[in-house]
Formats: C-alpha cells, structure tokens, sequence
C-alpha cells in the first residue's frame, strides 16, 4: 500500500515531522473492521443480535505473524474471537433515542504455559483500568472486565450502554480499542 504524503517539518531543528496524507485510505475497508461492517448490515433489528468474528492466520500471517490488526503466533496468541451482543433496554424498538447494552469480548488463546503469569499480570492490569477507558462521547457508561479461563484463554469483557443509532459506530469504536490494547507484540 503507497500513501502520498506531504511532509511539514516543525521547528528550527528539523527533527519533527508532521505527515499528511494527500488521499485517505479508508481504514474501515481493512479486517476486521470490514467483515464487522458487513455482518452488522445484515442484522435485522440489532437488538438480540449477535455478531462472531474469529481471526485466525491466512497466508501472510503466517510470513509476518500480522493478521487483521492483530499479532498471531503458536504461542502468546492462536486466534482472536470477537464477539459482540446487543441488548435494548425498552421494548420500543422504533424509539429512535432507544438505549442498548453492546456486551463486547475479545477472547485468545495461548498454548505455552510459561506465558501464564505475563497472562495473569495482563488481566489485573485491564482491571486496574476499569474506569478509566474512554471510547466516545456516543457511549454513556463502559465497564471493562477481564479473566483467564481454562488456564490458557483469555477473554477481555466490556458492557457498553449507547443509543440504539449509535451501535455501529460504537462497535468500531470497540475494535479499534481492541488493536490498539494488543499493539505490543509479546
């Protein structure tokens, strides 16, 4: 992929750089972000809906170890599954203000034990941020849990109250967050 960018360089030094892009590439065309776009246009009401995502390594992955946003290996992570679930809060569903819970959760996998105490490390410290993760002025509460089952599955769990017109855009909201929380690779 080649962006065209005009670069501006700030300050007498010539050290910082600020790159703009002459033509935008729509992020929202790359996975997972597309295969979520396309799933949700396909709900019918939204409300007691489900939407499954799994990301697993295609052939590129398997070169580089990036896939769809996220890094993927035999060990620290096999797979990612994103799973999203709508839940109204009144039974008037042509109330266009109507609210919803989005129930988020970001699960993977990790097959070699000795990744468990980082694991574990990685689940108090999603707790301790409960409170403090901001996604938009579109979400009126979030509530961010986390835990390790099954000794080797991790799963990070968000309830987010929004309005019912707001869910798709929450939900990308929720899955950038989800890239940018595993940008480290381990």
């Amino acid at each position: 992929m080649t962006m065209n960018r005009e670069v501006y360089i700030i300050g007498g030094d010539g050290h910082m750089m600020i790159f703009r892009k002459k033509e935008r590439d729509d992020i929202l065309t790359n996975e997972p972000y597309a295969a979520f776009i396309k799933k949700f246009d396909k709900l019918q009401s939204v409300i007691n809906e489900k939407i499954h995502i799994r990301i697993d390594m295609n052939d590129n992955g398997k070169k580089t170890g990036f896939t769809s946003g996220f890094y993927l290996d035999s060990c620290y992570a096999q797979w990612f599954e994103l799973k999203f679930e709508f839940y109204g809060l009144d039974n008037e569903e042509s109330n266009p203000n109507q609210q919803l819970y989005v129930m988020h959760s970001l699960e993977y996998k990790f097959v070699d034990d000795d990744y468990n105490d980082m694991m574990l490390d990685t689940v108090a410290d999603i707790e301790k941020r409960n409170g403090y993760i901001y996604l938009s002025s579109l979400v009126h509460e979030c509530e961010v849990r986390s835990s390790m089952n099954n000794k080797n599955t991790v799963t990070v769990m968000y309830s987010v109250l929004c309005d019912k017109k707001d869910a798709k855009e929450v939900c990308l909201q929720l899955i950038n967050h989800d890239i940018a929380l595993f940008t480290r690779s381990f």
